[in-house]
């Protein structure tokens, strides 16, 4: 189960450090939205996209690192440098980004998405069921930035050996009409929490 949970929440977190692309399950998580508005900063930010689409995460998290040095603080790709660690098996050096991320701009739900799945890939399961609650009292136009908040939060009660709860999250997934790529991750999980 931990390796399918892995799977899921890698996606999630992948997804999340995506930007400018024509893929449309990636487009619909990260809503083409990146908003840097310095063009260097950009294309260095559009270069390290390339390299996760071709697994190098340590090349993409320099040039994600090229464009914070040009645009400092930008929420976007402060997430992005921090998924790069986490996939990289180094959630611990992403945490600073996640905060970073947390302090230049509260609003951006992406963060505490990230950060709560970084910390649930800690084990520390408490801290990040309290930034998950933090990012689900922040409004987002986006269905799935929700949907993706309730998913780390049901693998966090699952890790805790809650699993009322985290059928209960997922449900809070499954019961909205909005159907996008969590809906399926959350059928399946919750197939698996129910299955004796």
């Amino acid at each position: 189960m931990n390796n399918y949970l892995n799977c899921c929440f890698l996606f999630l977190a992948l997804s999340s450090c995506k930007g400018k692309t024509d893929d449309n399950d990636i487009g619909v998580v990260l809503h083409n939205d990146n908003h840097i508005p310095d063009k260097q900063a950009n294309d260095y930010f559009d270069k390290g996209i390339k390299y996760v689409e071709h697994g190098d995460y340590d090349q993409a998290k320099n040039f994600f690192l090229k464009a914070d040095q040009r645009c400092p603080n930008l929420p976007v790709v402060l997430n992005s440098i921090g998924n790069c660690y986490v996939v990289m098996h180094l959630p611990e050096s992403g945490i600073p980004y996640y905060e970073k991320a947390l302090k230049a701009d509260s609003s951006f739900v992406k963060s505490y998405i990230n950060l709560g799945n970084c910390l649930n890939n800690l084990k520390d399961f408490e801290k990040a069921t309290q930034i998950l609650y933090l990012g689900l009292a922040r409004n987002s136009p986006y269905p799935i930035d929700r949907h993706m908040l309730f998913l780390n939060l049901a693998s966090a009660y699952y890790y805790q050996h809650n699993k009322d709860k985290a059928v209960e999250m997922l449900d809070s997934i499954t019961a909205d009409p909005n159907h996008d790529q969590v809906f399926e991750q959350a059928v399946e999980f919750e197939k698996h929490i129910n299955t004796p």
